[in-house]
């Protein structure tokens, strides 16, 4: 008789976040990049590519602030083919970033790293538990770069009008830690300063507003699209309607708008839009315990579990989304998982959402949820309708977002929008994600996206349908 086979049990894939502390750095570096303008700016965005045994690529993004405060973020993104990895590079390099070689790269973020620490600002967490091992050690043996940090020798911390609460706590921090003059603080107008990004920003806009017009004002395509959109709008989101129709119905609302306000609304928005990244699987600390009691531990914990799950039913979705839902019920001790085990199961009534929001006052995707399900709570959230609305100061200065907080986002502002009857955001908004000014927006199912674009298009054209 035949001996059987000796099995031999099969070993659980590895975690992004293993992978990089444990095997990174055995891995030969492939790429770099920086965007062009990180030494005037002193924002450096720095990329880092790693070539896997398997040809595949894992490349970590630093994005590092050589003026004060260090390494304010990373983001990775493990075992992608080359196919996607050219698609990535060719973004960047078409958003002025350039080709640098690693030392250059590692000089960059551990200047920014150690000059920050010097004055007791720490790095990212997701730097110093994961991202820092990526990189080779800080050795002689890698060639060591002057980079300028701070302005003359001292921090240098710059408000605008994207980063006032940060700005803020530094200054308070270096004003106990090395008094007034230990420091150069300096606050942005943008009124005083139009450059060229902002031209070329507001041309882009422009040119989009002028696709969607008519042929003039007695244009008859135009008479013929309101005669069957206005009646199909009631229903539009139920039923659905074809990409022509659509677009036609996104003519019709943006012809009833003035167009230098709704220009201006995209010029607003599109600086957050172009920054932002979007991770598929990952879910950021914030997003699990917002901005008080966060665990740090727990958060690596957690992400190294959902991770092994997608790995695991990968091409599966149904076993995948029953295997997230199990994990999500046995940790309730989550303050986001709390909430969602609840809302998945139908049991929140109203006043639910608002004592969730209540007990987890700074979890912001608790607060985009409950908008979105609850009329109240959306009226609450007016904030996504303020004139002087920043999506990157609404999360805390993150421009990281899991795919699920963006959406969430967006179909609050519809909710608060509809609220105010604020037409001009919900175009703006979609003009922008249509045109592809969100770069990792294909992480997001064609599917939600169309359903996203259908609820932002038909609340809009209400809006300015004549009664």
């Amino acid at each position: 008789m035949a001996k059987k086979k000796k099995q031999h049990p099969q070993s659980a894939p590895i975690s992004a976040e293993k992978f990089i502390r444990t095997k990174a750095r055995q891995l030969p570096v492939y790429e770099c990049f920086v965007n062009k303008n990180w030494k005037w700016s002193q924002i450096a965005n720095v990329v880092v590519s790693r070539k896997q045994l398997n040809d595949n690529l894992t490349y970590v993004m630093y994005l590092v602030d050589l003026a004060c405060l260090g390494v304010k973020n990373v983001g990775y993104y493990y075992n992608q083919d080359q196919i996607d990895f050219g698609d990535y590079k060719k973004k960047i390099l078409d958003n002025d970033f350039i080709s640098i070689d690693y030392s250059l790269a590692h000089n960059i973020i551990f200047a920014g790293y150690e000059f920050a620490n010097d004055y007791g600002f720490k790095a990212h967490k997701d730097f110093l538990n994961t991202a820092i091992y990526f990189l080779d050690e800080d050795t002689d043996d890698v060639p060591l770069i002057e980079i300028e940090c701070g302005r003359n020798g001292k921090p240098y911390v710059i408000e605008g009008p994207y980063n006032r609460s940060e700005s803020r706590k530094a200054v308070l921090h270096l004003s106990k830690t090395v008094g007034p003059d230990g420091f150069i603080f300096e606050v942005f107008n943008e009124d005083d300063s139009f450059s060229m990004d902002d031209d070329e920003n507001y041309e882009a806009c422009r040119n989009i507003v002028d696709s969607y017009s008519y042929n003039g004002q007695n244009d008859p395509q135009q008479d013929k699209d309101f005669e069957i959109i206005s009646t199909r709008a009631p229903r539009a989101q139920e039923l659905g309607l074809p990409d022509h129709l659509r677009d036609a119905a996104l003519r019709l609302t943006i012809s009833a708008l003035d167009t230098d306000m709704l220009i201006d609304e995209m010029n607003d928005l599109i600086g957050d839009i172009k920054v932002l990244r979007l991770m598929q699987v990952y879910l950021p600390e914030e997003m699990l315990f917002g901005t008080t009691g966060i665990n740090h531990i727990e958060t690596i914990e957690i992400n190294e579990a959902i991770d092994s799950m997608h790995n695991l039913n990968m091409g599966d979705g149904n076993k995948y989304a029953q295997a997230y839902i199990q994990y999500l019920n046995q940790h309730t001790d989550v303050p986001y998982f709390s909430f969602m085990s609840q809302l998945m199961d139908n049991k929140l009534r109203k006043n639910d959402y608002e004592r969730f929001c209540q007990v987890y006052p700074d979890c912001h995707i608790i607060k985009l949820i409950s908008a979105k399900e609850n009329e109240p709570m959306a009226r609450q959230l007016i904030v996504l309708d303020s004139a002087d609305f920043s999506i990157i100061e609404f999360f805390n200065g993150r421009t990281n977002l899991n795919t699920f907080e963006f959406v969430s986002l967006i179909e609050a502002m519809i909710a608060v929008c509809e609220c105010t009857n604020n037409a001009y955001r919900l175009v703006a908004i979609q003009l922008l994600l249509m045109h592809d000014f969100l770069s990792d927006i294909e992480l997001i199912s064609s599917e939600i996206l169309d359903k996203l674009y259908l609820q932002m298009g038909f609340t809009a054209f209400k809006m300015v349908l004549p009664a």
